[in-house]
């Protein structure tokens, strides 16, 4: 007589473990997100540190998500007439520099070994 009762009682318990499975399942997906987008946004803060802006401003609108300037930064430098120069400007002249000056400023033990590695007229 109350046959359907076992029935939806079945569904009631499989509803909440599929509930609870789920729900564990976003958190975890969650964390894992939130652990990359401080990972991207510590590099974003080192890029623009070091004054490469264009790097740290597409890092920050990777981490927004903001698909239309990720794609418009992307394509200037895709399109650039000079796409090495247009590197060189934006992204590795401005953190070869912060290296160097980050490195004479704690480290000059190790600036002492780059200038030493350097090549110099005389030796050409």
């Amino acid at each position: 007589m109350f046959d359907w009762l076992i029935g939806i009682g079945i569904a009631i318990v499989v509803g909440l473990v599929l509930g609870y499975l789920l729900w564990r399942l976003y958190d975890r997906v969650d964390d894992w997100i939130d652990e990359k987008q401080r990972a991207v946004n510590k590099l974003e803060n080192q890029f623009a540190k070091a004054g490469a802006t264009w790097m740290s401003d597409l890092l920050e609108d990777l981490v927004v998500g903001d698909e239309e300037t990720v794609v418009t930064k992307i394509t200037q430098l895709m399109e650039a007439p000079d796409t090495s120069l247009f590197f060189l400007d934006n992204i590795a002249l401005p953190c070869a520099e912060y290296a160097i000056r980050e490195t004479g400023a704690k480290y000059p033990e190790r600036l002492a070994r780059l200038e030493a590695a350097w090549p110099r007229e005389e030796d050409a």
